[in-house]
């Protein structure tokens, strides 16, 4: 009589001890991704990619596809200076004391998952955001990202977000469409 509810018990215990292992590990990614890429690793080099995606392991994570995605940000607040350094009256820079994204590099299946901290559109191969983009685009504004962290005006942050599938915890019948994101900000 007590045996069903051992066998509940064990896949309970199986269950949630792979879920924090697997959680850990994506931190980590996360964690070493976002260092890398605040020491100016470029990761639009396949072979910059290819490291990270030997640091995925197991997660299954490909170059532009498979279980997992890492986005790599830089969010800036935009200050006087930014706007006068790219010949813009401050009176005139419609993203002027707003968080915004400047930088922004993607690793991964990009369908997966996006970021709720800004979406804008890459002009540069590098995943640079031009200054004319980022101090008058809507898509490039961040507001969230300042629920998280505070910066002052002409200040950046690196975050790196990592968004992973992992059909390896599904339990049929009990859990499905298991997902872990983890993030790390410098």
């Amino acid at each position: 009589m007590v045996a069903p509810l051992f066998i509940v018990m064990l896949f309970g215990v199986f269950t949630t001890g792979m879920s924090i292992s697997k959680s850990q590990q994506v931190a980590s990614l996360a964690r070493e991704a976002g260092g890398m890429f605040l020491r100016s690793v470029d990761f639009s080099v396949p072979g910059n990619q290819a490291m990270l995606i030997r640091q995925a392991g197991s997660l299954g994570m490909t170059a532009d596809g498979g279980n997992g995605v890492i986005l790599l940000s830089a969010l800036k607040r935009v200050g006087d200076r930014d706007c006068l350094a790219a010949g813009v009256e401050p009176r005139n820079c419609p993203n002027l004391g707003l968080l915004v994204v400047v930088k922004r590099q993607v690793v991964g299946n990009r369908g997966l998952y996006q970021s709720t901290f800004g979406a804008p559109e890459i002009v540069e191969a590098d995943g640079t955001v031009l200054a004319a983009q980022y101090l008058s685009d809507p898509a490039c504004q961040a507001p969230k990202f300042g629920t998280v962290i505070s910066l002052a005006d002409g200040e950046t942050a690196y975050l790196a977000e990592a968004f992973f599938r992992t059909p390896q915890l599904d339990i049929p019948g009990y859990k499905r469409d298991s997902t872990i994101y983890q993030r790390a900000i410098f």
